[in-house]
């Protein structure tokens, strides 16, 4: 048996629904490229489920024998393409364009910022700096949405074209420019906008609080489908302070500090800061439904292998399949690394399995983590 980490299912939902229109389809088409152990390696399958919304699905498979992995990831996307193209939409949206669009690019051409995470003791300084905005941590998805006319994309944090809600896109078009690149949070179907990358020619602001003033102009009121973070810019160390402890009883998952002086620097930097209220991770699913109970076992990589660290309820929540990445929310992790009162709060298509490892755990102060040979 292969000593290697079996990689993580890959997987589509798609659905199609012409009924608003007249028609009388609701149909659903399930597509899988899936990991099969092949000696002391793998190789890929890509299977596929339809039929009627609710009803019995027929299954089948695009690969009778197991292939390599490219083969099987182009049988798989040229599947979703066919699909696409014929009107299915992923989860029942609309795509913009999707992942394997013709039309539009399959990658941003902006990799995103991404945030350090800081402690307590050490947000003092930032909240004393008037350079730094405060602004809300906003619990969503991360996304890019790109508007060149009256035609949508849509990015998640790893850069790959995804679908998005067509209500969201609606609401996009209706900025008042004709090319935008907004960065934010997606939550259900509401994006929530926190820089403005680029718009009208392309030009990018040479800081983040010019490009945040713009943004403002651009986006002036607040819409149910597409707003402005909350952002606290008053220089008052006390008065700002004030604001956080709002925050914290209005139960928000956290602050950010928003270097106003800063240039766009793609990817991890020091540049902006995050302040946690609560815990969380990204972690891999190795278990769904143990004891027969709604649940699913995550589990962190340590040393190249998958170690589990908890359990999690998906009571009244659609439940994810095994390799899937989820979002859990924590107490804290106790010594044996272990998830005290885990919550299970949602699947992520923009985190790889591998970016799932030990070193995102919030330990119980005054317990160190056991040693593991």
């Amino acid at each position: 048996m292969s000593t290697k980490t079996k990689p993580h299912t890959v997987s589509a939902n798609l659905a199609y629904n012409d009924i608003a229109s007249g028609g009388t389809s609701d149909k659903v088409y399930q597509v899988q490229l899936e990991p099969v152990q092949h000696g002391e390696d793998f190789r890929y399958a890509v299977n596929f489920q339809f039929g009627r919304r609710g009803g019995t699905l027929q299954t089948g498979t695009k690969t009778p024998e197991p292939v390599a992995y490219d083969q099987a990831k182009s049988i798989y996307l040229k599947l979703l393409e066919d699909k696409t193209s014929k009107g299915y939409r992923a989860n029942g949206e609309t795509a913009h364009p999707g992942p394997v669009g013709a039309t539009g690019p399959a990658r941003t051409e902006w990799p995103v910022e991404l945030l350090t995470e800081i402690t307590s003791a050490e947000a003092g300084r930032f909240i004393r700096d008037p350079e730094y905005l405060l602004q809300e941590k906003v619990d969503g998805h991360r996304r890019q949405i790109l508007k060149k006319a009256k035609t949508i994309w849509s990015f998640n944090k790893k850069g790959e074209a995804v679908a998005l809600p067509e209500s969201t896109a609606a609401a996009v078009r209706e900025i008042p420019m004709e090319t935008v690149l907004l960065d934010g949070e997606l939550i259900g179907d509401r994006f929530v906008a926190f820089d403005l990358i680029h718009c009208g020619d392309g030009e990018l602001k040479p800081s983040y609080g010019m490009r945040f003033t713009h943004l403002l102009e651009l986006i002036p009121r607040k819409d149910s489908l597409l707003s402005i973070v909350r952002t606290f810019r008053t220089a008052s160390p006390a008065a700002r302070l004030a604001w956080i402890e709002r925050l914290h009883k209005e139960r928000a998952e956290g602050v950010v500090f928003k270097n106003a002086a800063a240039s766009y620097r793609p990817g991890r930097s020091d540049q902006h800061k995050k302040l946690k209220f609560v815990k969380t991770c990204s972690a891999v699913v190795m278990a769904v439904g143990t004891n027969g109970k709604a649940s699913i076992d995550v589990g962190l990589y340590a040393n190249g292998q998958v170690i589990e660290i908890g359990t999690c309820s998906t009571m009244g929540k659609k439940i994810p399949k095994v390799g899937q990445v989820v979002e859990v929310r924590y107490l804290y992790a106790s010594a044996g690394r272990k998830l005290q009162q885990a919550i299970y709060l949602g699947w992520r298509d923009d985190i790889d399995a591998n970016e799932c490892t030990m070193d995102q755990l919030h330990f119980k102060q005054g317990e160190a983590p056991e040693e593991r040979s």
